[in-house]
């Protein structure tokens, strides 16, 4: 009786060291949000764009190695720019665009929730690092329409169900996923001289023009 006591004490002291751990984890690594600053990022969009940015529906979010950033344009577009450290160095031409991957049973353990059940909800590794490479990772069910690739951005434009981005060992750290349904979403990686951004941009209502993705010249 004495030996089962003193188990369930460990298991329960065990149990306690778990859940203090991940709460540090989740204060630690979790993004808080931003709602005053909106000029942060409108440098990347072109004049056309920045001048139809809703300034009053915008939401940043701040991370220890990553700032995202949400617009919405008054014409129907929702636009989103999240700048990612340690990647400086990455060269476009070699990051990995793979198609038809099997992202179902992707399970980001632990993880942070950015727009739950809105399109897309953003599920992201608590405490993540890329180690100096990523690639871009397209669902089974993602439909690919346009592939974009020039020296200042790189991505594709299509319908997308779910899409991942991964460190150079193939483990995935960022799941976009669209519980709605396939979207169209245009969705680029842009470099610049001094960091490295995703740019992806989503219309519940008009077309998107691939043609036009709105990154402006490199500074």
């Amino acid at each position: 009786m004495k030996k089962i006591k003193i188990l369930l004490i460990a298991i329960a002291a065990l149990f306690g060291c778990y859940l203090m751990y991940s709460a540090f984890i989740v204060v630690r690594y979790r993004h808080h949000v931003e709602m005053f600053k909106y000029k942060t990022y409108l440098w990347i969009l072109d004049d056309s764009v920045k001048n139809n940015v809703d300034t009053n529906m915008f939401c940043g979010y701040i991370g220890k190695k990553d700032i995202l950033y949400e617009y919405v344009l008054k014409n129907g577009y929702y636009v989103s720019i999240w700048e990612f450290e340690g990647l400086k160095e990455v060269k476009l031409s070699e990051i990995p665009i793979k198609t038809n991957v099997d992202l179902s049973d992707v399970k980001i353990i632990p993880r942070e929730v950015l727009d739950a059940k809105e399109s897309p909800e953003i599920n992201i590794k608590l405490g993540f690092s890329f180690n100096g490479s990523v690639s871009l990772n397209l669902g089974k069910q993602t439909k690919v329409i346009k592939f974009i690739n020039t020296h200042k951005y790189i991505g594709f434009y299509g319908l997308v169900n779910k899409l991942s981005l991964s460190d150079g060992k193939g483990k995935h750290l960022i799941l976009f996923d669209y519980p709605k349904g396939n979207e169209p979403t245009l969705f680029l990686l842009y470099k610049t001289l001094t960091g490295f951004y995703v740019v992806f941009v989503n219309s519940k209502n008009v077309r998107i023009h691939p043609s036009n993705p709105s990154c402006a010249t490199s500074p």
